[in-house]
């Protein structure tokens, strides 16, 4: 039968990997920079709510009722990007860079900033202007049609999920017919690979990957070096893993439990922004109040958001060891994966693992136990 797997430990079961040294120094480092850059916005955005600053700004944009909200919703995410811009050098360079995670050079970094805000700048504007645009065209009826164009969008999203990663991030490149052969070796016959796409760049050491897209466009990434310096346990864990949320389709269900709980913040935030900041539909300064609110919102939710992402992951441990998979090898395979990703092993915080999607390895070896006891009864 299958196991629901516990977020506690308990009970006799193989030890977890020990965890390194570098690891229990990076996550740390690594949490506390997610809880600086989100309290940093906050604090940020409320500041220029509280001020005369959203009126003044819309004071001195052209009135042209075209292009009025677009400028607005432009420098608004300027000022996004230039406040953000000494938190993510700080955490995502400099610090970075002493774990040898991010690539070589402050002006390759500075690129990837330049690329990344650009694609998610561009990203927001549409969004936001559209926001306002069924606000202007539907009135009462825009948080209907909203929550629609929202779950198009989603799916859009997921469904090209690989042309949506920013352009030279990574080189991207297919396995050899050796490499091919492989892979498909190690997950057996009886299992088809999606398309297999390897990523890299100079010095990348990360063993990580994933499926990317929807149905027919779903593909398998993998970081080259995870297959040229990886072991078979370790690649035969993660495609067999990667098979199991194929199967259960836990892309598409983490999609639209994303745009669920999305769109049930949207109609929470608009009740609070109309009723406390009064602000009339259609308003550019609809939106930085929504910005406010809604992250407010998705703090709140992440519990429940990792609660859900945890039990996929778990499903699909469980298809690992359903399909030739040995508790053993996943030992072996998560302790290769977390060495190299720097990732801990040990338990950890309560509060730390209540806003994870990925359990530890400690408590994923538990359920794994747990689920060959109870198909062994």
């Amino acid at each position: 039968m299958a196991s629901t797997a516990p977020d506690s430990l308990s009970g006799a079961g193989p030890a977890p990997p020990e965890s390194n040294a570098l690891a229990r120094s990076y996550q740390p480092r690594r949490m506390r920079a997610a809880v600086i850059s989100i309290a940093w916005n906050l604090v940020w955005l409320s500041a220029f709510l509280g001020s005369d600053a959203p009126e003044q700004l819309a004071e001195v944009l052209p009135r042209t009722a075209l292009w009025v909200a677009p400028a607005y919703l432009a420098i608004l995410f300027g000022l996004y990007a230039l406040v953000n811009l000494p938190l993510e050098l700080w955490y995502g360079y400099l610090q970075e860079r002493q774990f040898g995670l991010v690539k070589r050079g402050l002006r390759v970094w500075a690129r990837d900033w330049i690329v990344g805000n650009a694609q998610h700048g561009t990203m927001f504007l549409l969004g936001a202007w559209g926001i306002l645009a069924l606000q202007h065209l539907w009135g009462a009826h825009w948080l209907l049609l909203t929550s629609g164009a929202m779950l198009v969008v989603f799916l859009a999203t997921t469904w090209f999920g690989a042309e949506l990663i920013p352009p030279g991030l990574f080189q991207f490149g297919r396995p050899d017919s050796l490499s091919g052969r492989r892979l498909q070796r190690l997950v057996g016959p009886q299992h088809e690979l999606p398309a297999v796409v390897l990523f890299t760049w100079a010095d990348m050491r990360d063993f990580s990957g994933g499926l990317v897209g929807l149905w027919r466009r779903q593909m398998l990434l993998i970081s080259q070096a995870a297959l040229e310096l990886g072991s078979d346990a370790m690649l035969r864990f993660v495609l067999l893993h990667e098979l199991g949320h194929r199967r259960y389709h836990h892309l598409l269900l983490s999609t639209l439990a994303a745009w669920g709980y999305a769109t049930a913040g949207l109609v929470f935030c608009d009740a609070i922004i109309i009723r406390l900041a009064m602000i009339e539909l259609g308003s550019a300064i609809y939106i930085p109040w929504l910005a406010l609110f809604f992250t407010t919102w998705m703090i709140l939710g992440q519990p429940a958001l990792a609660y859900i992402g945890r039990r996929l992951e778990y499903q699909a441990d469980r298809f690992y060891l359903d399909h030739g998979g040995s508790l053993e090898e996943m030992r072996q395979a998560l302790g290769e994966l977390s060495h190299r990703d720097l990732a801990r092993t040990d338990t950890t915080r309560r509060r730390q693992s209540l806003i994870e999607a990925v359990p530890i390895v400690a408590r994923r070896i538990r359920a794994a136990e747990m689920h060959l006891a109870g198909r062994a009864d």
